[in-house]
């Protein structure tokens, strides 16, 4: 019987579904194979009856069970995939919206898995795909021949990952660039959030994706550059509960050249990634802060996921190979961009949720108990960012954090996070309002943002009438498990109220 040539692709939809599913704890069930009671393995890999075998053993490995089949499916060769939804073909008289461009030096079974993904993944937005050869020796010479819808930009020699880039950039037909390294996965409708992010967003530069393990963890969703020159992968090693705060798209110092999604047209203003970083590492971040110096925005887009298998293109040893250049080129960056940093870039000890959100460093947060359209626009024209206590996917997309009401620790972190103050019972900056208790104020210290605070009993709930100016909504202790007879509860401003005089 001849084998099917399209076995892997329920496994593929599986992998890309998990990644764009809205649920990051998802990703760690990528090879959980009982989702797919219908995967043929013995059609899909060879190797006989084991292999129902293999299955049960894993049962308990979901992440070894996903590395077992994304290494194995080399074993089918390289074969012909069939062209993506929205592809368009060299020489179209619609261009293509994104030009995807994959830098690939050998290793052909990551790059042929990161084709089937872009096959697989659901998506919209048309796109063309540039395979940047990198003077490989192995079968990705061959890959142009077996998969005929990519177009193949081939070095005779091996220049590394920076002008691979540069020379693939220059045969783009796409309005926007996308760098996608080639050991990832695309989940569904990624292509769709990066377009859609550049498009809300004209001052925006670049844009790039939330970058998740294997392991169902972050590893990065955003990069800060401390004023001291470290500089941080956001997200990474962060536990589940605060997850919910890299969940928004926002404005960042930087994002991962792994997929980096910017203007074609801003790259070539830029002329690309700077020689000075040659082969590779810290050539995005430096790419990013000219951006940035240009008077453009760079922002991450947490609901665009990939999937990104750290240090299978080239070694995790930093004595060797490329990664070999990350410590000296980390100190050309600061060297080069040492006045800039200084100067704008937050200090140590800044909290990382502010740090990691610049917005956040010049707009005082505003968090609405009831978001609507028209609140957060309100909101935004009056100069505050966001935050809201509902959980909502489009809310996130928007550029709204959605807190989660119900974590237990939300309190502290608050606190912690937006280093704020609250006026208790005996002690408030009392407000000119109707019949009721009276509200008192909660603010971040240092700011002009002030939000009112309703002191409610255990378990009570109260929504404010129509009060002068200002519609509100006050939610019980319970319901927002912050423990305490006084709730601090944040309402929508609509009417202008002066931060009381400092203490």
């Amino acid at each position: 019987m001849a084998r099917d040539p399209l076995a892997w692709l329920p496994l593929l939809r599986h992998w890309t579904h998990c990644l764009g599913g809205g649920a990051p704890e998802r990703i760690a069930q990528m090879g959980d194979l009982s989702a797919l009671p219908d995967l043929n393995l013995a059609a899909l890999l060879p190797g006989g009856p084991g292999w129902s075998d293999l299955q049960r053993c894993l049962r308990h490995d979901p992440e070894g069970a996903f590395r077992l089949l994304y290494y194995a499916l080399a074993l089918r060769g390289l074969e012909t995939l069939p062209a993506p939804d929205q592809w368009v073909a060299e020489g179209s008289a619609d261009p293509p919206q994104i030009s995807v461009l994959i830098p690939a030096h050998n290793h052909w079974p990551l790059t042929l898995n990161c084709l089937r993904s872009l096959v697989a993944a659901a998506n919209t937005v048309r796109f063309e795909v540039i395979l940047a050869d990198d003077a490989s020796s192995d079968a990705t010479t061959e890959l142009g021949r077996q998969v005929p819808w990519l177009r193949v930009c081939r070095s005779e020699r091996n220049q590394g990952f920076l002008d691979t880039c540069n020379a693939a950039a220059a045969l783009a037909r796409g309005e926007v660039l996308l760098l996608l390294n080639n050991d990832t996965l695309v989940g569904d409708h990624c292509l769709e959030g990066l377009w859609g992010s550049l498009e809300r967003h004209p001052e925006a530069g670049v844009v790039g994706a939330a970058v998740w393990g294997a392991n169902g963890g972050p590893l990065e969703v955003g990069g800060i550059v401390w004023s001291d020159g470290e500089v941080w992968n956001h997200g990474r090693g962060f536990p589940p509960e605060h997850w919910f705060a890299l969940a928004y798209e926002r404005q960042c110092d930087y994002v991962s050249g792994c997929a980096l999604a910017i203007r074609r047209s801003l790259w070539e203003e830029l002329q690309g990634f700077d020689p000075r970083y040659r082969p590779a590492y810290c050539e995005d971040t430096d790419l990013c802060l000219r951006v940035w110096q240009a008077g453009h925005t760079v922002l991450v887009q947490p609901q665009a996921r990939i999937l990104h298998l750290e240090g299978l293109s080239h070694s995790r040893r930093t004595d060797t190979g490329l990664k070999q250049h990350q410590n000296s080129n980390l100190e050309r960056l600061r060297r080069e961009w040492q006045q800039w940093i200084e100067v704008r870039q937050p200090s140590p000890g800044t909290p990382w949720f502010v740090a990691a959100d610049r917005s956040l460093q010049s707009r005082p947060p505003a968090l609405l108990c009831e978001p609507d359209e028209q609140k957060l626009e309100l909101c935004r024209q009056r100069g505050f960012q966001p935050m809201a206590w509902q959980e909502h996917t489009h809310w996130q997309e928007q550029g709204v954090c959605c807190l989660p009401a119900e974590w237990p620790g939300l309190d502290r972190w608050i606190a912690d996070q937006l280093n704020l103050e609250a006026v208790g019972p005996g002690d408030e900056a009392k407000l000119p309002f109707p019949d009721g208790p009276s509200p008192c104020l909660a603010y971040p210290a240092g700011t002009g943002w002030a939000c009112v605070c309703w002191p409610t009993a255990r378990g009570s709930k109260r929504t404010a009438g129509s009060l002068p100016g200002i519609g509100c909504c006050s939610i019980s202790t319970t319901q927002l498990a912050i423990r305490g007879c006084w709730s601090l509860i944040y309402t929508f401003l609509r009417g202008r109220i002066e931060r009381p005089p400092s203490r």
